[in-house]
C-alpha cells in the first residue's frame, strides 16, 4: 500500500495527458468522420482518450512494478466522488434544477449524458469528480489484469 501515492499521481498525470491529447484528436475526428463535438463519447467524463490514457498507464506502470496497490486506487476516487456529492446532499434545492429530486440532481451533476441538465454547476461535478473516478477505475483494471498476467506467466515458466 506504500505505492498508492505513486499510483494516484500516475492516474492524475495520465488523466491530464489524455485530456491534452484528446482535444486535437477529437477535432480531427469531427472533420474526417463528421462526428459531432457534442457527442457524450467525446466529452468529459466519458472520452475514451481520457480514461484510456489511465488504462495504458495502469498497465505499463504495473508491468514495471507488479504492485497489488494499483488494484485499489479506485477506492480513493470513490471517496473523492462522495466528497463532491456531499454538497448535493446538503444544499439540494429543487428550484435550482427545475424541480428535480435529489437523486435526479446527483445523476445530472455527475453522470448525465445531456450537458443541458447540469443546472447551476455547468457539469463541473463530471470534470472534477467523475472523470477521476473513471480514470482510476481504468488504471485499477489494467493494473489488476497485468498483475494476473504476470503471475500466470510466472506459474507457467
Amino acid at each position: 500500500m506504500a505505492l498508492v501515492p505513486l499510483h494516484l499521481v500516475a492516474v492524475i498525470a495520465s488523466l491530464m495527458l489524455g485530456w491534452i491529447f484528446s482535444t486535437p484528436v477529437e477535432h480531427g475526428l469531427e472533420r474526417v468522420f463528421s462526428i459531432s463535438p457534442t457527442s457524450p463519447w467525446l466529452d468529459v467524463p466519458y472520452d475514451p482518450l481520457i480514461w484510456g490514457s489511465s488504462l495504458a498507464a495502469g498497465g505499463l506502470i504495473n508491468l514495471w512494478l507488479g504492485s497489488r496497490s494499483a488494484s485499489w486506487t479506485w477506492i480513493v476516487a470513490v471517496v473523492w466522488l462522495l466528497v463532491g456529492m456531499t454538497d448535493e446532499f446538503r444544499l439540494h434545492d429543487p428550484r435550482w434544477c427545475g424541480g428535480c429530486s435529489l437523486g435526479q440532481d446527483v445523476w445530472n451533476q455527475y453522470f448525465a449524458w445531456d450537458k443541458n441538465k447540469c443546472s447551476n454547476q455547468e457539469c463541473l461535478g463530471q470534470l472534477i469528480f467523475t472523470t477521476p473516478l473513471l480514470s482510476s477505475v481504468a488504471y485499477s483494471v489494467a493494473g489488476t489484469l497485468v498483475r494476473r498476467w504476470r503471475r500466470s506467466n510466472a506459474e507457467s515458466n
